[in-house]
């Protein structure tokens, strides 16, 4: 297996291969960001504590932190996640990585030194690689060369040589980014006051709304309010135009039926002769000799009778159901 150790202190980084396997025995079953001791790879590697930050396994898959097993598995990875880069926008993708349990299954093991032993190691203790380019930022600037607020920063920039034979020697400082200016601030007032403007037109137009929208509720309820009264004008009508007609009509119900009582009374014995004569009512003499007025006038109310309830009271409980 090999150990890729690195030292942040000095910018250094060494590959190392271990062939014994005592050696890498403490560091099986152990977790990514777990610290271990360093002392039993050799005596130069006394005192020294490592963490563990990742690794490979035979077939180039990365470990993954957070996934809990020896083995590999895969996981629908987006953007944010580490072992995967998107190559679109929102895209996902399911990629095969390893868990974060060391095992002998792996080809290379990332180490970093926490902390610094006895004896320096070759080529990783021993020398310093310088940065090639210093902080951007304002606030890190400030806070590598221990700067307060009212310290002017362009002045502590880490510019960059660029030196080429033959001509003037010259130096390239980057862009400050978050450095506070006039300018800065005059800006920030502007959007302040933007933004104060659209919250008082915003409120403007919201009054406006208002209005409007209650005098159209206003306005609809009257235009309902109008209709109603309408509707109720145009019922009551129609009822009173109804009733004048039924009692109109009872009226001439009433005249009609007088009329037809009268003919019915003059040709009694053309109209209802035989009628009569099935009922009993009449004798087939009465009409023909009047023996006794007793016996006329029993027919006469046997005939009034008849009327009555053949012509007079269906017509009467007409009237009443149209007046109702």
């Amino acid at each position: 297996m090999k150990l890729n150790i690195s030292f942040p202190a000095t910018g250094c980084q060494k590959l190392i291969e271990v062939d014994d396997e005592r050696k890498l025995r403490t560091f099986y079953e152990k977790r990514m960001a777990t610290e271990v001791s360093a002392d039993p790879l050799g005596d130069e590697w006394k005192g020294y504590v490592v963490r563990i930050s990742g690794g490979n396994d035979k077939q180039g898959f990365p470990m993954k932190q957070g996934v809990l097993t020896h083995g590999r598995v895969r996981l629908l990875l987006s953007k944010g996640h580490s072992c995967y880069r998107p190559r679109r926008t929102g895209e996902r993708k399911r990629k095969s990585v390893r868990g974060c349990i060391v095992d002998a299954n792996l080809s290379v093991l990332n180490l970093v030194i926490v902390r610094k032993g006895e004896k320096d190691i070759p080529g990783l203790t021993d020398k310093t690689v310088p940065r090639r380019l210093g902080p951007k930022r304002a606030s890190r600037i400030r806070k590598l060369f221990n700067l307060s607020k009212e310290d002017d920063v362009r002045q502590y920039v880490v510019r960059k040589p660029l030196s080429k034979d033959g001509k003037k020697a010259r130096t390239k400082a980057p862009k400050i980014q978050r450095l506070v200016t006039p300018r800065v601030l005059q800006h920030k007032r502007r959007r302040i006051a933007l933004k104060k403007q659209r919250t008082q037109k915003n409120k403007e137009e919201a009054a406006d709304y208002a209005k409007l929208l209650a005098k159209r509720t206003k306005e609809a309820k009257e235009k309902r309010q109008e209709q109603i009264a309408k509707r109720r004008r145009l019922s009551s009508l129609r009822a009173s135009t109804s009733k004048s007609e039924s009692s109109q009509k009872c009226r001439w119900g009433n005249i009609n039926m007088k009329n037809q009582f009268v003919r019915h009374k003059c040709s009694l014995t053309t109209f209802h002769h035989s009628q009569l004569c099935r009922r009993g009512a009449l004798r087939s003499s009465s009409f023909t000799f009047l023996p006794n007025l007793r016996q006329f006038a029993a027919d006469v109310r046997r005939v009034w009778s008849l009327l009555i309830i053949n012509f007079m009271l269906p017509q009467m409980l007409k009237c009443a159901a149209t007046r109702t």
